[in-house]
């Protein structure tokens, strides 16, 4: 009994300080593990980071005069703000501000700390999907092909991801798929009885995403497991209807 006592002890004792924030004051550069991420979307762009500890023994919290800012290719720069979860700094860019290149600096108060002035990244280049276009029909049917293209091929693969929504209170809302598949310009979605729970006579909304991903190089002064990436997506969402 003892021995189980202990272990739930433990166990709690890990959750307890996972979920516990640090200050960054309290932590060397060296200590901040940094994962920074750019997404280009229909609207502009998103400068993500999320901050923890080495190790991932919990978020970090900016303290006062601690600054993490973003300069982009057309030297627009901004400060990132507390947004959503904790250790989440975030900036948004309007695409007049930005070509294809984002630089994230992590400026330290203390004289003692190294700033992390470098962690640099580029964006996929600009792409499309040309089919289908949006709001096209199709029947809800395990026979159907969706045959989705795409322009500005490259080498390295794509992520597709697939969320429905379908008008019946008995069909799960917001079923998921996500395909990894060669960046070739053309993937056919089929298979949609492994999709949806049921199919043929109910309606549903699919939207698709395609997602491709450059990783960049964070500044050395970050935690070796710190990193980042940017991410280029265009979405379409297509109509399956009922039969």
């Amino acid at each position: 009994m003892k021995h189980w006592l202990l272990v739930g002890f433990s166990l709690f004792l890990l959750l307890f300080l996972s979920a516990c924030t640090t200050d960054s004051d309290d932590l060397n550069t060296s200590g901040i593990e940094a994962e920074m991420k750019v997404i280009v979307g229909q609207s502009g762009a998103v400068a993500r980071a999320d901050l923890g500890v080495t190790g991932g023994a919990g978020p970090v919290e900016l303290s006062a005069g601690d600054k993490l800012s973003v300069t982009t290719d057309l030297n627009v720069q901004k400060t990132l703000y507390r947004a959503g979860k904790e250790g989440r700094y975030e900036a948004n860019f309007d695409f007049s501000e930005f070509s294809n290149e984002f630089i994230f600096n992590f400026q330290r108060s203390n004289d003692k700390e190294d700033d992390a002035p470098n962690s640099t990244v580029t964006v996929p280049a600009i792409f499309n999907i040309t089919s289908p276009s949006e709001n096209s029909e199709y029947p809800n049917d395990d026979a159907t092909t969706i045959d989705l293209i795409w322009d500005t091929n490259t080498t390295g693969v794509v992520m597709i991801d697939m969320t429905s929504a379908c008008d019946d209170d008995k069909i799960p809302q917001n079923s998921e798929r996500e395909i990894t598949t060669e960046d070739d310009g053309a993937y056919p979605i089929g298979d949609l009885d492994g999709f949806y729970p049921v199919i043929g006579n109910v309606s549903c909304e699919l939207k698709i995403e395609l997602h491709k991903s450059n990783t960049g190089n964070a500044d050395n002064h970050l935690s070796g497991g710190s990193e980042i990436t940017a991410e280029r997506t265009d979405t379409v969402t297509v109509k399956l209807l009922a039969y």
